[in-house]
Parts: structure tokens; sequence; C-alpha cells
């Protein structure tokens, strides 16, 4: 997350806590990963988002609330 290329609006819908030492992130990119903050911000997983719209995504929260793809999008 870059504070200069983009708005606080957009990189805290990329953001969510899933737990009390654990939060997931996704990229402005579409790369997801779940942070670890107990153990040095040890990255504990990262998964690559499929079909990933960032105009969407911009607007949305991307893990609360992930906009669906449209029937043309799908094969």
């Amino acid at each position: 997350m870059n504070y200069h290329h983009e708005s606080m609006k957009a990189a805290t819908n990329r953001f969510a806590w899933i737990d009390n030492t654990t939060f997931k992130m996704v990229s402005s990119d579409g790369i997801e990963r779940i942070i670890d903050i107990t153990n040095n911000f040890k990255e504990v997983e990262f998964n690559v988002i499929q079909m990933y719209d960032k105009e969407k995504c911009d607007e949305k929260h991307i893990i609360l609330d992930y906009p669906s793809p449209k029937p043309q999008d799908t094969l």
C-alpha cells in the first residue's frame, strides 16, 4: 500500500482483521496476504485473486463485499 498513489478509502477497502493477531490485506494488483502481527509481521499465506478488478474494488470492500463477476466474465 502506497499512500502517495491511492486514496485512504481504496487502501482500507482491501484490509480486514481475521482475529486479534492476524489480518488480511490485498495489494492494489490483487495479491492477498495474511499477516501475523505476533510473529514480527510474518506473512502466513498469500494468494492471487483471479479476475481482480481494481476499479470495482476501489469502490467496495473487497473482502467483505466482493463484487460478483458478470456472466460474460466466466467460462
